[in-house]
């Protein structure tokens, strides 16, 4: 409780509302939220992961709001079961979440495994940087890009393997 009433309110209030980003789905570009954003096709985030060269800054990911129609869920609603995997910045951490059914061509490319049980037992603590895969590559990217907007803080990061 100290340490938040000390932070800058910039910094406070990711810990009390932190960024929420789907990022199983970026090679896509992200098409899957088009109808829950009621974007057009030209308002479609492209390149996500890719430094914006107009901007100088790494594109990132949609930042999903916090509400239980923005995270998405297999099957009947009232199983709970939610699909994908997701950075969740608080200001102070970074929290890569990544659900059991996310697709085995994520799993290999950003991880290097070929399914979640080896995920599981790999005991992963960091992201390999060294992988130079194009969705390693552009996570990487957004992560390097969430600690740049937190005014230089270094954030480590958490993984939680759900089932």
């Amino acid at each position: 409780m100290n340490k938040f009433l000390r932070e800058p309110s910039h910094n406070s209030i990711r810990f009390l509302y932190p960024r929420f980003y789907r990022v199983d789905n970026l090679k896509n570009d992200q098409q899957d939220i088009l109808e829950r954003f009621e974007l057009k096709e030209d308002q479609i985030l492209t390149n996500i992961g890719y430094l914006n060269e107009n901007l100088g800054i790494t594109t990132k990911p949609y930042m999903l709001w916090l509400t239980f129609d923005e995270v998405q869920f297999d099957g009947k609603i009232e199983f709970f079961k939610i699909i994908g995997a997701y950075i969740v910045d608080n200001g102070e951490f970074i929290t890569f979440v990544v659900y059991n059914d996310v697709s085995q061509d994520f799993l290999l490319e950003v991880f290097g495994v070929n399914n979640f049980d080896e995920l599981l037992e790999s005991g992963l603590d960091a992201l390999d940087e060294g992988n130079t895969n194009d969705l390693n590559i552009r996570i990487l990217n957004v992560i390097n890009q969430l600690r740049q907007d937190n005014h230089g803080s270094i954030q480590p990061i958490k993984f939680a393997f759900m089932e």
